[in-house]
């Protein structure tokens, strides 16, 4: 893209930068391919071609570089696609605005959960979030913690909550809390008499882990290099109610946050022991784009996370809220 005897001048204007080919060049982006942006927008590849380029054309700057298997952004092009995102939050913005003039109720809050968080919304946030805002809907998905990120650079999400955040440009963590990963027992387990249970002591028992490419169990495998120790689960599942089910049928043992198995403990059928000498953390955060505007519903939002969902109520730490 971008030849037609290298032009140079700008002769792009506002008006050029409507929704249709803000749509097109985000869905390249996020699809990393024009073929792939055209299936699923179900339009020509050669007319989101010819719009990109036209564009290109008119900025006098290369957006899209084209790599053996699609195509990535330029530093131009990043700029586009945060001015995209912004454009697109504030036009749903006004939107809402009209919507709440004829008194329809649809404004949208959308959070993206990494698995084991979305419960405790449910039980702790919602009812405060639906007294403070009645007309506006909360969207709740549920994403591997590794896909957080992605979804909220693709404007699918205006917030994220996830585990131990790896650095990502574009954004930021705007509310964090740590908590110390336990031994998960059932009620009636011989270890409720002992104070002192090590992770050696862990490999020598049925245990059930969550498999290798979730975020917590790679919290886990630190702790096996600093131990010394190889843990050979008898159970490996990809979610955390495989976990709990199989401790609760009395069939062993696992390694879980608190606030995982909180119902369970408040019911009496699950209990929780500390890790003597090598306590492991794993630090919850609430994540959004850096170019994120945070609107008075928004940082209301934050507030009842910050004050009420468990794993932001850390047993001995407190919670950092960090500068917007």
């Amino acid at each position: 893209m971008l030849d037609r005897s290298r032009r140079s001048n700008i002769s792009v204007t506002s008006w050029d930068l409507d929704g249709r080919i803000l749509q097109y060049f985000l869905t390249v982006i996020a699809e990393g391919s024009i073929r792939g942006a055209a299936e699923r927008l179900n339009v020509a590849a050669s007319a989101i071609s010819r719009q990109i380029g036209d564009l290109e054309y008119r900025c006098g700057l290369k957006l899209l570089e084209r790599k053996p298997r699609g195509v990535i952004p330029t530093t131009a092009g990043r700029a586009l696609a945060d001015f995209a995102r912004i454009q697109h939050e504030d036009s749903e913005r006004l939107l809402n605005y009209f919507r709440t003039l004829h008194g329809q109720h649809e404004k949208i809050m959308r959070i993206c959960c990494a698995e084991g968080l979305a419960e405790d919304i449910i039980d702790h946030v919602l009812p405060l979030f639906r007294q403070s805002f009645p007309r506006t809907r909360l969207q709740i998905q549920g994403r591997p913690a590794a896909d957080i990120a992605s979804v909220l650079l693709e404007g699918g999400a205006d917030i994220g909550l996830t585990y131990d955040l790896v650095p990502c440009q574009g954004i930021r963590s705007v509310l964090c809390a740590s908590q110390p990963i336990s031994i998960i027992v059932h009620a009636g387990h011989e270890w409720l008499e002992h104070t002192r249970i090590r992770p050696r002591h862990l490999a020598a028992r049925p245990l059930a882990l969550l498999s290798e490419n979730h975020a917590l169990r790679r919290r886990l495998q630190q702790m096996e290099t600093n131990a010394g120790v190889c843990f050979q689960p008898t159970l490996e599942a990809e979610d955390i109610n495989t976990l709990r089910s199989f401790v609760m049928s009395g069939q062993g043992i696992s390694l879980l946050p608190h606030f995982t198995v909180r119902r369970q403990a408040e019911a009496g059928v699950l209990r929780t022991i500390p890790l003597d000498n090598m306590p492991l953390c794993v630090t919850t955060h609430v994540v959004a784009r850096v170019q994120r505007r945070m609107d008075p519903m928004l940082e209301s939002l934050l507030g009842m996370l910050a004050d009420h969902h468990p794993a932001l109520q850390p047993p001995v730490d407190s919670v950092t809220r960090l500068s917007a």
